[in-house]
């Protein structure tokens, strides 16, 4: 267990270093985020459902990103809203 932790704590240093401090969930975003649940339950989609991937979505959307990930399927319910690509 102890040594799964010092792996796990160097891979997240290596991200770090790599991709920097990251963006933070400021104002703006959670603005978006009310606006993603809105949208997506006109839609008729489960606002609350996924609620990191809806952070993420609203934080690629509020800063006007793409948002690079392997895991499309699950930002397919922001189809139109926000822009993926799929790495």
């Amino acid at each position: 267990m102890a040594q799964e932790c010092k792996r796990r704590a160097a891979r997240i240093q290596a991200l770090k270093k790599t991709l920097g401090r990251g963006l933070p969930f400021d104002d703006d975003c959670d603005e978006m985020y009310d606006e993603l649940l809105v949208r997506v339950g006109q839609r008729g989609g489960t606002p609350k459902a996924n609620r990191f991937d809806r952070m993420i979505a609203a934080t690629a959307m509020a800063h006007a990103l793409v948002l690079v990930t392997r895991d499309v399927d699950d930002f397919k319910p922001f189809k139109g809203m926000l822009d993926v690509e799929v790495r």
